[in-house]
C-alpha cells in the first residue's frame, strides 16, 4: 500500500482551498485504487468540498488527481473520500 500524509490544495469552482490529506492506494483482486481524508480549516468548506460536482486535490508532489466526498458530517471538519482516475501520488 502507498500512502500520503501532508499538505494538498482542493479546488473547487475554480476556488482553491489548503487541507491536510490523509491518502491511500490499495489493490484488491488487481484493481488499484485511492482513498482517503482531507481535513479542511471549516465546517463550511467541508460542506463546500462535500457538495461539489467537480473537485480536484494537488498534493506537494505537483499531481493532480480528481475525487468525490462520500461522508462529511455536521460539525466536522474531515471528509473521506474517493479518488478517481490516476491518484496524485506515489509511483
Amino acid at each position: 500500500m502507498t500512502t500520503y500524509t501532508g499538505p494538498a490544495t482542493v479546488t473547487v469552482d475554480d476556488a482553491e482551498h489548503e487541507v491536510t490529506a490523509q491518502l491511500a492506494i490499495t489493490v484488491s483482486g488487481g484493481l488499484q485504487e485511492w482513498h482517503g481524508t482531507l481535513e479542511v480549516e471549516t465546517e463550511a468548506t467541508a460542506w463546500l468540498i462535500y457538495q461539489a460536482d467537480t473537485a480536484t486535490v494537488r498534493t506537494d508532489q505537483d499531481r493532480e488527481g480528481a475525487f468525490i466526498a462520500v461522508r462529511c458530517s455536521a460539525g466536522d471538519t474531515v471528509l473521506d473520500i474517493q479518488g478517481s482516475g490516476p491518484a496524485p501520488f506515489g509511483s
